[in-house]
């Protein structure tokens, strides 16, 4: 977590330092997040990591249930519902 992604430059900076992480980790997804909100990444169809690929939601746009589940559902919410760790209780 970074405390402020205030502009491109930071934004790109940080999504590099966790690509560096992501690639190492064989993850798939690389959300960041910050004091104005939540960045994420997923690959794309060549399993490559781009800073053009991703959503975006500020912390008062989750209070909106649509973009909620949009992250949920992002993030893996049936894989982990598979895995018995059901977030909604």
């Amino acid at each position: 977590m970074k405390y402020d992604i205030l502009n491109t430059k930071q934004l790109e900076n940080a999504f590099y330092q966790a690509k560096s992480y992501a690639l190492r980790l064989g993850a798939k997804l690389i959300i960041l997040s910050s004091s104005e909100g939540i960045w994420i990444f997923e690959q794309d169809k060549k399993n490559k990591f781009s800073t053009s690929n991703y959503i975006n939601y500020t912390w008062n746009d989750l209070s909106n249930t649509d973009n909620f589940f949009n992250v949920i559902n992002s993030i893996g919410y049936e894989k982990l519902k598979k895995q018995g760790r059901d977030i909604f209780y």
